[in-house]
Protein backbone atom coordinates (compact mmCIF):
# COMPACT_ATOMS: atom_id res chain seq x y z
CA UNK A 1 0.00 0.00 0.00
CA UNK A 2 2.99 2.42 1.05
CA UNK A 3 4.51 1.81 -2.67
CA UNK A 4 1.22 2.48 -4.14
CA UNK A 5 0.70 6.02 -2.40
CA UNK A 6 4.29 7.04 -2.94
CA UNK A 7 4.03 6.94 -6.12
CA UNK A 8 0.86 9.39 -6.87
CA UNK A 9 1.43 11.23 -3.58
CA UNK A 10 4.78 13.21 -1.49
CA UNK A 11 5.06 11.07 1.73
CA UNK A 12 7.30 11.89 4.30
CA UNK A 13 9.08 9.36 7.02
CA UNK A 14 9.54 9.19 10.72
CA UNK A 15 12.58 8.43 11.61
CA UNK A 16 11.49 6.86 15.22
CA UNK A 17 10.34 3.55 15.46
CA UNK A 18 6.90 3.71 15.57
CA UNK A 19 5.39 -0.21 15.21
CA UNK A 20 6.98 -3.35 16.47
CA UNK A 21 6.71 -7.12 15.34
CA UNK A 22 8.15 -10.36 16.16
CA UNK A 23 9.21 -13.02 13.85
CA UNK A 24 8.75 -16.53 15.19
CA UNK A 25 7.89 -19.95 14.05
CA UNK A 26 4.50 -19.42 14.53
CA UNK A 27 3.76 -16.42 11.97
CA UNK A 28 1.76 -16.82 8.52
CA UNK A 29 4.80 -16.02 6.41
CA UNK A 30 6.91 -19.14 8.16
CA UNK A 31 3.79 -21.57 8.41
CA UNK A 32 2.75 -20.68 4.67
CA UNK A 33 5.94 -20.14 3.15
CA UNK A 34 5.42 -21.04 -0.62
CA UNK A 35 1.83 -18.68 -0.57
CA UNK A 36 4.12 -16.18 0.97
CA UNK A 37 6.86 -16.28 -1.45
CA UNK A 38 3.84 -16.34 -4.49
CA UNK A 39 2.26 -13.49 -3.09
CA UNK A 40 5.35 -11.75 -2.95
CA UNK A 41 6.48 -12.74 -6.63
CA UNK A 42 2.88 -11.62 -7.54
CA UNK A 43 3.25 -8.37 -6.18
CA UNK A 44 6.77 -7.86 -8.01
CA UNK A 45 4.90 -8.38 -11.51
CA UNK A 46 2.40 -6.48 -10.86
CA UNK A 47 5.01 -3.38 -9.72
CA UNK A 48 7.25 -4.10 -12.36
CA UNK A 49 4.74 -2.32 -14.90
CA UNK A 50 5.07 0.34 -12.84
CA UNK A 51 7.93 2.81 -14.19
CA UNK A 52 8.48 4.99 -11.46
CA UNK A 53 8.60 1.94 -8.92
CA UNK A 54 11.15 -0.16 -11.36
CA UNK A 55 13.18 2.54 -11.86
CA UNK A 56 13.73 3.01 -8.26
CA UNK A 57 17.48 2.37 -7.31
CA UNK A 58 15.69 -0.05 -4.50
CA UNK A 59 14.23 -1.85 -7.36
CA UNK A 60 17.02 -4.72 -7.57
CA UNK A 61 17.02 -5.43 -3.43
CA UNK A 62 13.57 -5.96 -4.05
CA UNK A 63 13.76 -8.89 -6.77
CA UNK A 64 17.22 -10.12 -4.90
CA UNK A 65 14.95 -10.44 -1.30
CA UNK A 66 11.98 -12.67 -3.71
CA UNK A 67 14.91 -14.92 -5.49
CA UNK A 68 16.66 -15.71 -1.62
CA UNK A 69 12.91 -16.09 -0.21
CA UNK A 70 12.32 -18.38 -2.83
CA UNK A 71 15.48 -20.16 -2.81
CA UNK A 72 14.69 -20.95 1.34
CA UNK A 73 11.47 -21.85 -0.07
CA UNK A 74 13.14 -24.55 -2.41
CA UNK A 75 15.72 -25.92 0.10
CA UNK A 76 12.87 -26.23 2.70
CA UNK A 77 10.92 -28.60 -0.01
CA UNK A 78 14.62 -30.46 -0.54
CA UNK A 79 15.19 -29.10 -3.91
CA UNK A 80 18.71 -28.10 -4.04
CA UNK A 81 19.17 -28.48 -7.73
CA UNK A 82 16.66 -25.35 -8.04
CA UNK A 83 18.57 -23.29 -5.08
CA UNK A 84 21.53 -23.60 -6.90
CA UNK A 85 20.48 -21.80 -9.87
CA UNK A 86 18.08 -19.52 -7.73
CA UNK A 87 21.48 -18.91 -5.92
CA UNK A 88 23.35 -17.72 -9.11
CA UNK A 89 20.71 -14.76 -9.44
CA UNK A 90 22.02 -13.08 -6.20
CA UNK A 91 24.94 -11.32 -5.59
CA UNK A 92 27.67 -12.33 -3.22
CA UNK A 93 26.97 -11.58 0.38
CA UNK A 94 25.31 -13.42 3.07
CA UNK A 95 22.17 -14.65 1.63
CA UNK A 96 23.85 -16.38 -1.42
CA UNK A 97 26.61 -17.74 1.39
CA UNK A 98 24.04 -19.44 3.39
CA UNK A 99 21.85 -20.79 0.38
CA UNK A 100 25.00 -22.72 -0.99
CA UNK A 101 26.08 -23.78 2.59
CA UNK A 102 22.61 -25.30 3.26
CA UNK A 103 23.10 -27.77 0.06
CA UNK A 104 25.95 -29.26 1.76
CA UNK A 105 24.97 -29.06 5.27
CA UNK A 106 21.81 -29.60 7.50
CA UNK A 107 18.81 -27.41 6.48
CA UNK A 108 17.93 -26.55 10.12
CA UNK A 109 21.53 -25.66 11.41
CA UNK A 110 22.26 -23.29 8.50
CA UNK A 111 18.68 -21.60 8.33
CA UNK A 112 18.87 -21.11 11.78
CA UNK A 113 22.08 -20.24 12.28
CA UNK A 114 22.74 -17.29 9.90
CA UNK A 115 19.45 -15.14 10.13
CA UNK A 116 18.45 -13.43 7.20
Amino acid sequence: MVVRLAVDWKLDCVHEPIAFYRQHGGNESYKHRSRFVEEMGSWLREMSEVESIRSCSNWPLANNNYIYHSAVDQVLLGNKKTVYGLSKELPWGKPKLKLLLSMLFPTYYILQRFRH
